[in-house]
């Protein structure tokens, strides 16, 4: 029996001889036969369901192209899938269909290969582009209640005064001067749009928004953006991209800001100009910067190459992370400058060379054995150090002598003008002078614990201590607290004995720090 397509939907019309059909008065013997070509006939078909072939005999006539007898252009329609028996098994998209007597002639856009001399059969898809049992994706919006659709074909939209974007969603607008004060489309859809020409884009404060810069733009050939519709008739302008890097930007300007453009050298001044590029680089110079000038609403970006303060200030010159001065920038520091007036700004996602933020920046030193020596000083502490812990772990002097730590300034470490006590228990407490001392120790103590030393104000560099030890071994706490105010800035700490010659023995210490 012949396969599928070979049978009549006339049923009396399938009465061939065994086994292609079920002829009249048929024997016995040759109802088996054309039975079981049934069940293979339908199971070919089953494993190729979604083609049909409708037995249609194709007539070869170019690369692209077949004739078929009669009319069929209904069955062959622009648009629906085919799949073709050549040389090879092809598949396709038909083009074009038209009938002029006798033949229909079918055009088709091969998904690769061609057609050729060999080709015996065609087979098309069961889903019809006509009248398709899928749901429609192409027309769109709230009120279809389609799916939105982001692979469409660009369609060819005329730029006019009130631009229509309708129901498709990707499209170029024409190459005309007009200016564009609305777009009309569907509520709560977003278009994309590619300029083929210059023109104005007028910012409405209310039906055209303009949401990068808040002005109106001037397009340019192979500008893009998008159009989120609010409503049918009112948007918002946004994801607006150039096609090549704009010398300038901002607002007066009318063209966007790139993250991409390269980095421009600038001077770090007490007012450090920004200008028109949005990627700078910083002069290695110790000015301190007390404001940035730019383009109000665009945000910079900053990398700096030396060291120098930037001033906190309240409205001015915001520093969000900390809301306060940064003390010393470091080569390789970054960060965004985001202008709110031409004048005023604030410094955000500051971030250290080393990838630390700048919110509680702690740094933990090397640790030193205590096993000799009389004193272990750590030198070299950062302009800016807020907190520093100094750590004791089975520390022991050789001699009748108290631990303590001493704070220093550039010229060297600071010996009197410590006060308040320690206090040792089961003891009387001990005042405070020439550093923050523990109470007492005995030869061969160890002591394990921590002194904690916090900036309390920076315009007397006056720091604070709190401690707490305990005599390893022993059940004897000291604990420790008081103040002292440098002569300058602090960048050491020492630590060392009340009588200056006891040699520490065992043991290590460390610190850490804070700016």
């Amino acid at each position: 029996m012949t396969n599928i397509s070979g049978w009549s939907t006339t049923a009396a019309s399938n009465n061939s001889a065994s086994p292609n059909g079920f002829p009249e008065n048929m024997p016995p013997s040759g109802v088996n036969d054309s039975a079981r070509e049934v069940m293979a006939a339908v199971r070919a078909w089953y494993e190729a369901a979604e083609w049909i072939n409708l037995g249609h005999i194709p007539t070869f006539v170019s690369t692209t192209s077949f004739t078929i007898p009669t009319d069929v252009t209904g069955t062959y329609h622009v648009g629906r899938r085919m799949r073709f028996t050549d040389a090879t098994t092809l598949y396709g998209t038909i083009a074009t269909s038209t009938y002029g007597a006798p033949n229909t002639t079918v055009t088709v856009a091969v998904d690769s290969g061609v057609l050729s001399s060999s080709l015996t059969a065609v087979a098309v898809s069961i889903i019809s582009k006509v009248n398709s049992p899928l749901p429609t994706l192409f027309t769109m919006g709230v009120a279809a209640g389609n799916a939105v659709q982001v692979d469409q074909a660009l369609t060819a939209w005329t730029r006019s005064a009130t631009t229509t974007l309708g129901t498709t969603l990707n499209g170029t607008l024409s190459d005309t001067s007009t200016t564009v004060t609305a777009f009309n489309g569907v509520a709560g859809i977003t278009y994309h749009v590619r300029c083929l020409g210059a023109g104005e884009i007028t910012h409405h404060a209310t039906n055209l928004i303009v949401t990068q810069g808040g002005a109106s733009i001037q397009t340019v050939a192979g500008m893009t953006f998008d159009v989120e519709m609010i409503t049918a008739a009112t948007c918002r302008i946004k994801n607006i991209h150039t096609a090549s890097i704009p010398t300038t930007i901002g607002v007066a300007s009318g063209n966007v800001p790139l993250v991409n453009q390269s980095a421009t050298a600038t001077t770090r001044e007490a007012t450090t100009t920004l200008g028109t590029s949005l990627n700078h680089t910083l002069s290695d110079t110790s000015t301190t910067i007390t404001a940035f000038s730019g383009v109000a609403g665009v945000t910079y970006h900053v990398r700096f190459l030396g060291v120098g303060a930037i001033t906190h200030h309240a409205t001015d010159l915001i520093v969000t992370q900390t809301g306060a001065s940064i003390t010393a920038t470091e080569a390789g520091d970054t960060c965004d400058v985001e202008m709110i007036t031409a004048s005023t700004c604030r410094i955000k996602n500051y971030l250290r060379a080393s990838g630390q933020s700048l919110v509680s920046l702690m740094t933990l030193g090397t640790p030193v054995a205590s096993t000799s020596g009389t004193s272990i000083d750590y030198t070299g502490l950062p302009a800016g150090v807020k907190r520093i812990t100094v750590m004791l772990a089975g520390v022991s002097v050789n001699a009748d002598s108290a631990i303590m730590v001493q704070l220093g300034i550039s010229s060297g470490v600071e010996t009197s003008g410590y006060t308040g006590y320690s206090l040792q228990s089961f003891s009387a407490t001990q005042a405070l002078s020439a550093g923050f001392r523990m109470l007492s120790a005995a030869n061969a103590d160890t002591f394990s614990g921590k002194w904690v030393l916090d900036l309390e104000s920076s315009a007397s560099n006056t720091w604070v201590c709190t401690a707490q030890f305990s005599k390893d071994g022993a059940g004897v706490m000291d604990w420790i607290s008081g103040k002292k105010a440098l002569a300058g800035t602090l960048d050491r700490v020492r630590i060392t004995t009340v009588s200056g010659t006891a040699v520490f023995d065992a043991g290590s210490v460390n610190i850490s720090y804070e700016v």
